[in-house]
């Protein structure tokens, strides 16, 4: 894969992202290629009456504490999956996963985007979508999408 040297790599801290991690990690290595290892945070979006004024308030603490989880997260991964790659970047963001993602990934910024995926199929998939597939619909550079070990074993 000649030319890539900065790869992004959208992580939601699961075994099945972890896994892509690792092959994004091995990637790099194998290229010379920086890596930014990022994680999203989705707001929460307050949509019901609120007689008292609270639900803002309650909605914003539980983001807060999403991304100071995440934060210690990420710093946890960095030690464990990231050390001896000395351009690696791991940060956390706030935004809509799959637009942070490509946004990151975009405007020459990188030169690959790779992300794992749940293989969700059928209503799960109608019901709750694919960030990544969000992203290879909209990224402005290539995107490797790592299966999960369950997908790869049907074939």
């Amino acid at each position: 894969m000649p030319g890539i040297k900065r790869i992004v790599v959208a992580i939601d801290f699961s075994k099945l992202s972890r896994q892509a991690l690792d092959y994004a990690v091995d990637l790099a290595r194998d290229l010379g290629a920086r890596i930014h290892v990022v994680y999203v945070v989705e707001p929460i979006e307050f949509t019901g009456v609120d007689v008292f004024g609270g639900a803002p308030l309650a909605t914003q603490s539980i983001v807060e504490e999403h991304l100071r989880q995440a934060k210690e997260e990420m710093e946890t991964l960095r030690a464990k999956r990231l050390a001896g790659l000395a351009s690696a970047k791991a940060t956390v963001e706030l935004g809509r996963p799959a637009d942070v993602i490509c946004e990151i990934g975009g405007a020459g910024r990188s030169n690959l985007i790779v992300i794992g995926t749940h293989g969700r199929s059928g209503l799960a998939h109608l019901v709750m979508g694919s960030v990544a597939e969000r992203v290879v619909r909209h990224a402005l550079c290539p995107v490797l999408v790592v299966p999960t070990g369950e997908s790869r074993k049907k074939k």
